[in-house]
């Protein structure tokens, strides 16, 4: 493991253990046994471990892929795209998930000065483009309705999964987060 990818799993843990707010950047660089310019070489604030944390399983997803491929139906390989990315996210708790939520709220306020680089994106384009080729093969397929634009579906239910991630972790979890986008994929991605 690469010393970067090292220290977003030491403040993952840390995240988890005593909350976002309650954890320091002393504390994350006492556990991964690195100096604060070490950390502060590989990242801008604490707020860039959870981003770090995101953009890695984004990445990784892309190995789900050829998993996802073995199944024929392709609304069904869609869902468990999606369902795996979902997993994932109930996996962090509902006050990491809030934490990601207040960073990224706060980097999309920092990207209206001129100043700012803006540093993350919801989904990498890997990502994007697996997720929208398989809305065109579920269209093509008859499978979904043809007569929205793919992109467009796939926008209702990007906002859709923000909407209900932060639900769920504004009410500390208590609802199946993943049966809920499951109703509202099938409501979004109908014939």
């Amino acid at each position: 493991m690469n010393l970067e990818k090292e220290i977003i799993s030491v403040g993952i843990k840390l995240f988890k253990k005593y909350g976002y707010d309650n954890t320091t950047i002393n504390m994350i660089c006492e556990g991964a046994k690195i100096s604060k310019g070490t950390f502060y070489y590989h990242f801008q604030g604490k707020h860039d471990i959870i981003y770090g944390h995101i953009e890695t399983f984004m990445s990784d997803i892309v190995d789900v892929f050829p998993k996802v491929l073995q199944l024929s139906n392709p609304k069904e390989q869609l869902w468990e795209l999606y369902k795996y990315s979902f997993e994932h996210i109930v996996s962090m708790n509902p006050q990491l998930l809030l934490a990601f939520y207040k960073a990224d709220i706060d980097n999309h306020l920092k990207q209206l000065s001129p100043s700012s680089k803006g540093t993350y994106q919801y989904h990498t384009n890997s990502f994007n483009k697996m997720i929208l080729a398989l809305v065109k093969k579920c269209q093509e397929a008859d499978s979904i309705k043809a007569s929205v634009p793919a992109e467009n579906l796939v926008m209702a239910f990007d906002s859709a999964i923000v909407g209900t991630g932060l639900d769920w972790a504004c009410n500390g979890g208590k609802f199946d987060e993943v049966e809920r986008l499951k109703n509202i994929f099938e409501t979004i991605f109908t014939k």
